[in-house]
């Protein structure tokens, strides 16, 4: 018969270990020293590699696109006014009129900076500088760029500081100017920035100048009158006025503001949209009140301008002939040469004025305005065959010219 104790032990009852709770304290505390170690290490490598790391993306700024203009939408036609809803006028009219232009006033203020230029030499007491108007553009992934007049840079080296809508001044640089349109721009690195500058700053939307007409509304902000960070509304009194720059006729945008040779200021329309940069008139007498090129006629050279690049300039002015004199003078299809600037890529390859300037690459050029496409579509440095047409004994000749485009900075 088997023995009932030799299995005895089957019987013994197994305990379960205690549970540490000062074993498992010592373990969270080993690992949130390793996690606290492994941040400090973490922060150490990522501000010891942060001045590398600028200086390499900095090489490599994005590309900055000048969106083209937006075509109008058509309204539809025949809509009749719901006679219910019109409201006699008063002086709370006015009041709620006033805060509505002023809170488009205040958006776009988010896209205007002012930027001060001082001679490289100049101790910071001697002067004030000359302060000038500008519009905040693009983000290039290294730099916010600035569009401003030109006319303030004296072309040497030079101290230029920038006051963004946060109200700080930063150490900005000139990234390239065209004297021939009088425009600028200037870029402040991203890492001079405050952490809270995006919350008070943005970048401009464009507007399509060509869709303003007579009368229209305008917000003009800047130094409207000399004076810092003004503002004032008006309108458009007039689309007709022209400038006749060289290799180029731009349209002006003329307003009822008054201004005078200080002023500098960015135009906007009724739905906040940059339109205009104000422009040296040749004529001293136009400032009376603030005229600015529209943002669409100058796209490309912004763009440009945006990226670095230099405008391409030759050096002619010239002008489209009426079709009346065309036919009584017996002058050829073409550009009739008005004046050839001296020491330009024009006069040094032979251009002269009187001439008539028919093709640029073989292509036909009929207009300024087509003139000044095919220009743009090259680059500083680039050369162009320039076909012109010259009056002689026996009547007009074909020449052509090779010109290598330059800038005019």
């Amino acid at each position: 018969m088997e023995d009932k104790n030799e299995y005895s032990f089957l019987k013994e009852k197994i305990k379960e270990k205690p549970f540490n709770w000062k074993h498992l304290w010592k373990k969270a505390c080993l690992l949130a020293g390793a996690g606290i170690l492994f941040g400090m290490c973490a922060c150490i490598a990522f501000y010891g590699l942060k001045p590398w790391a600028e200086e390499q993306f900095k090489k490599n700024p994005q590309k900055v696109v000048v969106p083209p203009d937006e075509e109008d939408e058509e309204s539809p036609g025949n809509v009749l006014e719901d006679e219910a809803a019109k409201a006699a006028l008063d002086i709370d009219s006015f009041k709620e009129l006033n805060r509505a232009v002023y809170d488009i006033a205040r958006t776009a203020s988010k896209s205007i900076a002012y930027v001060t230029v001082h001679p490289a030499k100049e101790e910071w007491f001697d002067e004030a500088g000359r302060l000038t108007a500008g519009v905040i553009l693009a983000d290039n992934g290294t730099e916010i760029l600035v569009l401003t007049e030109g006319r303030f840079f004296s072309g040497e080296e030079e101290r230029i500081y920038v006051k963004l809508p946060d109200g700080k001044e930063y150490a900005a640089s000139l990234k390239k100017k065209d004297a021939n349109l009088g425009l600028a721009v200037v870029g402040i690195s991203k890492s001079l920035l405050s952490d809270t500058v995006w919350s008070y700053m943005d970048l401009a939307s464009y507007g399509n100048s060509n869709l303003l007409g007579k009368g229209d509304g305008l917000v003009i902000i800047g130094r409207p009158f000399g004076a810092s960070e003004g503002l004032s509304y008006g309108i458009v009194s007039s689309t007709q006025s022209q400038i006749l720059a060289l290799d180029g006729i731009y349209r002006i945008l003329e307003s009822d503001i008054s201004g005078n040779a200080d002023s500098s200021a960015i135009f906007f329309n009724l739905d906040g949209e940059f339109v205009g940069i104000t422009c040296e008139m040749p004529d001293e007498k136009s400032r009376c009140n603030l005229a600015a090129y529209p943002v669409s006629e100058i796209k490309k050279q912004i763009e440009l301008l945006l990226n670095g690049s230099s405008v391409p300039y030759i050096g002619i002015r010239g002008e489209d002939i009426p079709e009346s004199v065309q036919k009584e003078k017996q002058i050829p299809d073409g550009i009739y040469v008005k004046e050839v600037a001296a020491d330009s890529p024009a006069m040094q390859a032979g251009i002269q004025s009187g001439d008539i300037i028919v093709s640029v690459n073989d292509d036909e050029v009929l207009t300024m305005a087509s003139y000044k496409t095919k220009l743009l579509n090259h680059r500083a440095g680039e050369y162009m065959i320039i076909g012109v047409k010259r009056v002689g004994a026996q009547g007009y000749v074909d020449i052509k010219y090779e010109v290598t485009a330059a800038s005019k900075e």
